[in-house]
């Protein structure tokens, strides 16, 4: 009788670093959908002008808003930095009642959105809030103004992936960094044939 051994299976689990290399690849995948979403949903304003009586009309796309300071919620500002070509650059966010205005120094309705902040005297601060307002109401104006209302929800459903695939990508990013093994292999199987032949 003779008797053949087959070399040892060895049954591997993916362990923690490939689940979460896997889980960072799709993070990735979901912010960049995500972003590309909301380039498409983001509306820009064309121009911000300053009427009487601090009263500012806000045209975007064929249409126009009306707002006062007492229509601003939220105000975000960046630092001012100087670029490579020397411009400092300062974007400048902000929340109203409509929705918010995002504004960089080279858009053309940049002076106007920031005598429009200006109006409530936020030079001193990077951010400022509007008294009695809760994060929550600033949260629901979290859309370009202008954004019809149909696709005000596609814009927080796209937040919302962004937020959670940035916060999973991270998490995945702790483990890579220090790994913590699930399991390293499974016990050995060791598989025997026997096969036998007359003497």
């Amino acid at each position: 009788m003779v008797k053949i051994i087959t070399p040892t299976l060895r049954i591997q689990r993916p362990n923690s670093e490939v689940i979460a290399g896997v889980l960072i690849v799709v993070c990735l995948a979901v912010t960049l959908l995500s972003s590309v979403v909301l380039s498409m949903l983001t509306v820009k304003a064309d121009l911000v002008t300053a009427a009487k009586d601090f009263h500012y009309v806000v045209k975007v796309e064929n249409q126009e808003f009306n707002l006062v300071p007492e229509d601003v919620l939220r105000i975000v500002r960046t630092p001012a930095k100087k670029a490579f070509t020397g411009q400092e650059i300062e974007i400048l966010k902000v929340y109203t009642s409509k929705g918010f205005i995002y504004a960089t120094p080279d858009d053309l309705f940049y002076d106007g959105t920031k005598k429009l902040a200006g109006a409530v005297d936020f030079y001193s601060l990077l951010e400022w809030n509007k008294k009695g307002i809760s994060t929550d109401d600033v949260k629901q104006r979290a859309y370009a103004i202008g954004t019809q209302k149909e696709k005000q929800n596609l814009v927080f459903i796209a937040l919302g992936l962004q937020n959670m695939a940035l916060f999973a990508a991270s998490f995945a990013l702790v483990i890579l960094v220090f790994p913590l093994r699930f399991e390293k292999e499974s016990d050995s199987a060791r598989v025997v044939t026997r096969v036998e032949q007359p003497a």
